[in-house]
């Protein structure tokens, strides 16, 4: 048996507990241990509600997908069954210097009775200006300034132009990482990196730099939208 969560979820990077196994609960209180458990956002943030069916992991020269999904192996699950997903959570101002601040645990509850066919990705709810033009600046570490100045198609994905401003009178580095996109098929593409870890170059005093990210994606796509994830906040763009 493999079932497929919704994955919708507040400001937060959310995956299952390591080396935990999901329960599947039977009607009759039989508990069965399920190994495979894939449930996560692939160590990004992720917008409140925004739903995904899976993301990407290995490298940004060779990223795979990886869908959401939870097996139970030579198990049927049968009326009344229940999915049980233990979980970590971060949410709140990300801090890189802080990594386990704003941590939360929890348990996932899934009814499995309750299956849903009609997922459209990959908003779930509208929220009331989550979504941003994409030519909106927005203020990083250290009062940086930093705006996306051109996003173009290639034969692999997607290329972006940003410019950091800085407004202070000391050299700076401003940390963005490279930003992921979703689309319509509900993946999240662009593998998780470490936002200092992204080749960003120092913006001198009063002064601007700028630098490009890309991430591979499907051409079979269209209407995108961007994850830009701060320091010190996180914003959704159309791209």
């Amino acid at each position: 048996m493999r079932v497929f969560p919704r994955q919708t979820t507040q400001p937060a990077l959310r995956h299952c507990q390591r080396a935990k196994p999901a329960v599947l609960t039977a009607s009759d209180g039989k508990k069965t241990n399920c190994d495979t458990v894939f449930v996560g956002t692939g160590g990004h943030r992720f917008a409140p509600g925004f739903q995904m069916r899976g993301y990407t992991v290995g490298t940004m020269e060779e990223p795979e997908t990886q869908l959401i999904y939870v097996e139970c192996k030579g198990v049927q699950a049968g009326a009344g069954a229940k999915l049980s997903v233990e979980y970590v959570s971060y949410g709140g101002i990300l801090d890189d210097y802080a990594p386990d601040a704003n941590k939360l645990e929890g348990v996932l509850e899934l009814n499995l009775d309750e299956v849903v066919a009609d997922l459209t990705y990959p908003v779930a709810t509208p929220v009331e200006g989550l979504i941003q033009p994409a030519a909106t600046s927005f203020t990083g570490l250290s009062e940086n300034v930093i705006t996306m100045l051109d996003a173009k198609r290639t034969d692999t994905g997607f290329e972006f132009t940003w410019q950091n401003f800085n407004p202070s009178k000391f050299p700076l580095k401003t940390h963005i990482g490279t930003p992921p996109v979703i689309g319509p098929d509900g993946i999240l593409y662009g593998p998780y990196e470490s936002l200092d870890i992204a080749e960003i170059p120092i913006t001198p005093p009063g002064g601007n730099a700028e630098w490009n990210t890309a991430v591979a994606a499907t051409k079979d796509v269209k209407g995108w939208l961007m994850f830009r994830t701060s320091e010190v906040g996180l914003s959704w763009k159309r791209c």
